[in-house]
């Protein structure tokens, strides 16, 4: 029954009432075509003549299924299930429901006499349109896909946010390096972990952090991986303490679904990874996780272009921490700096390379390690004459399939790259007597 309240304009009594720039915020994600291509394609029953903001569901016993969708001004929900409450068929919102809606709505939108009486005026405009105090801005996170023109934020987000910008909380800028997830021949970005001495890099964050700054946050939030809170809204680099708390359930399951799936977030420190990353994936064990492999590239942490690289120079998740109390990243780590390649460019069975500084120019005189399937060494020293100046080589014995680990060393023999593992006739790439690679650093 309708109240004075409600004949007034006013809520009504215990009513919950969205603010307006809300209420368009969260009609502008349901009415993003964009957005649900991934899950329902791109002409799924929830695209219509209009611009329609639209939500499914469906309960996990297939015995209810639903669809609620509007535009600026037609509203109609509609619910699939049997009578008697018997589970249906695998049918969900998007097969249940959706269609029924969607007949629904074009079958109005096609009257006129109907339009007219919902008021609709001649020449309408559909589209939703933002109210005062919201800002469509030109900034994307990374890994997401915006829209041309930008997103929207609140006036308000974005004076409380100050010089951080409109994505304070959302991202971290710090010293990482690249983790890669491998399953069968599908390999891909999982994240990033901390890594001290490592390229400074934007990631997603674990949990979504409120500016301004200073932030409070539980024991075991983001900001409980960081020695200063502070920085993060204001967009410095910030840097992981020594002491850490447990992580939550939700950075956990952040986690898992990055490893799993893929997306740029800060996964927290490298040599916790080997800790967090297993509890995390067993919060919802996945029998396809048996075929996961997890790698830290700890040779291209100084390398801020990810564009080309790959996990050659990954280190194992389990030996991540090993690899880090050897010294792998200190003194100036060394990374492989492009591709290895294969060809038939050498006079036998080599390994070739050469040595170059940060700056690109070759250097002599710095030691490198390879070793062979059999446990077999040796250490080559870039050299110094006018027409080999940086480069090294090593024969290869064997002419079998194997893999070949090339390692650049100090004269003690510690590491200062991570192991690069170079194929030799694994497969139809490397089936070639000569592979040729480029190490940077220093």
């Amino acid at each position: 029954a309708a109240t004075a309240e409600a004949d007034e304009g006013l809520p009504a009594p215990g009513s919950q009432v969205l603010a307006p720039e809300t209420a368009f915020l969260v009609t502008d994600i349901l009415a993003d075509p964009v957005a649900r291509q991934p899950a329902f394609g791109d002409n799924s029953p929830l695209a219509i003549s209009r611009p329609a903001a639209v939500k499914t569901g469906t309960t996990s016993d297939w015995r209810d299924n639903w669809t609620v969708g509007y535009t600026r001004y037609l509203v109609a929900g509609v619910w699939a299930g049997n009578s008697d409450g018997r589970p249906m068929r695998n049918a969900s919102g998007i097969t249940g429901a959706a269609p029924i809606w969607h007949t629904f709505m074009e079958a109005v939108l096609a009257r006129p006499d109907l339009l007219a009486r919902l008021g609709v005026p001649e020449n309408a405009d559909w589209q939703f349109v933002p109210p005062p105090g919201l800002v469509q801005g030109e900034v994307c996170p990374p890994g997401v896909s915006c829209r041309a023109g930008g997103e929207y934020f609140r006036a308000s987000w974005l004076e409380a946010a100050g010089d951080a910008g409109p994505l304070a909380g959302s991202v971290v800028r710090v010293p990482a390096a690249p983790v890669y997830a491998q399953r069968a021949d599908q390999t891909y970005l999982a994240g990033f972990c901390g890594l001290e001495g490592a390229a400074e890099r934007t990631a997603l964050a674990l949990t979504t952090l409120q500016p301004p700054t200073p932030v409070e946050v539980e024991p075991g939030g983001l900001l409980a991986f960081f020695t200063q809170a502070s920085d993060t809204a204001s967009g410095d680099v910030i840097s992981d303490t020594a002491a850490l708390e447990p992580p939550t359930v939700q950075e956990q399951h952040v986690r898992a679904w990055a490893v799993r799936y893929g997306a740029p977030v800060y996964l927290g420190r490298c040599d916790r990874l080997g800790e967090w990353l297993p509890a995390a994936l067993a919060l919802e064990p996945d029998e396809r996780d048996s075929e996961l492999r997890v790698v830290v590239d700890l040779a291209a942490a100084p390398n801020p272009e990810l564009a080309g690289l790959s996990p050659d120079g990954g280190v194992p998740l389990e030996v991540v921490s090993q690899s880090l109390e050897a010294g792998v990243v200190a003194g100036g780590p060394y990374l492989l700096d492009g591709p290895i390649l294969h060809n038939w460019a050498c006079p036998g069975s080599y390994v070739m390379g050469q040595v170059l500084n940060r700056d690109g120019a070759p250097v002599a005189g710095v030691h490198v390690r390879l070793v062979d399937a059999w446990g077999n060494q040796a250490v080559a020293v870039s050299k110094s004459g006018p027409a080999d100046y940086g480069m090294f080589d090593f024969p290869i014995y064997g002419d079998g399939p194997q893999n070949l680990v090339v390692t650049v060393v100090d004269e003690a023999g510690n590491p200062l790259s991570a192991e690069i593992v170079i194929p030799h006739k694994q497969d139809a790439a490397s089936d070639t007597p000569c592979h040729h690679l480029v190490l940077r650093g220093g």
